[in-house]
């Protein structure tokens, strides 16, 4: 983590925790943004896409052309 990052991540975390959020919630809602983020991220590269008829995701390799779960 940069140090610019690590400024950020506390001007967030107090922020959140001047509104009653406690440090363990900051901590579990900034990961989960992360996972969301990261997760984002794969659908639009196409790494993760949906079955057309469940629409439940599963895992593409565009380097091998394998899916995962689907």
């Amino acid at each position: 983590m940069t140090k610019r990052q690590a400024e950020r991540y506390m001007q967030v975390q107090n922020a959140l925790m001047d509104h009653g959020v406690t440090r363990q919630e900051v901590d579990s809602l900034l990961r989960y943004s992360k996972v969301l983020s990261t997760w984002a991220e794969h659908e639009c590269n196409g790494v993760i896409q949906r079955d057309e008829k469940t629409n439940r995701p599963y895992w593409y390799s565009p380097h091998t052309g394998v899916a995962a779960g689907g």
